[in-house]
């Protein structure tokens, strides 16, 4: 899944894909789960703040894709206001 936004003139894309399950010896190491990448350009800018992935904050995948999503637009609005100050 592939989102575009706009925040503050800067294009927001964030990508959740979802991590394959890994089963190893019949035993189900970790479940499917949604993990987010998430790109900044500004349409002026000779180079936009560098592309970056999130987890969530235990450092395993997100629980769903709407969960992905908001992580990866909450984080990029930081990354924009700080970049902006």
């Amino acid at each position: 899944m592939q989102r575009t936004y706009s925040y503050r003139g800067f294009d927001v894309t964030i990508v959740v894909q979802t991590m394959p399950l890994v089963i190893a010896a019949r035993t189900r190491i970790s479940r499917a789960a949604p993990l987010v990448h998430v790109c900044i350009d500004h349409p002026d800018a000779e180079a936009g703040i560098a592309p970056f992935r999130l987890s969530n904050d235990e450092g395993r995948p997100f629980a769903t894709h709407a969960d992905a999503l908001l992580a990866g637009f909450r984080a990029a609005q930081k990354l924009i206001d700080r970049f902006l100050t």
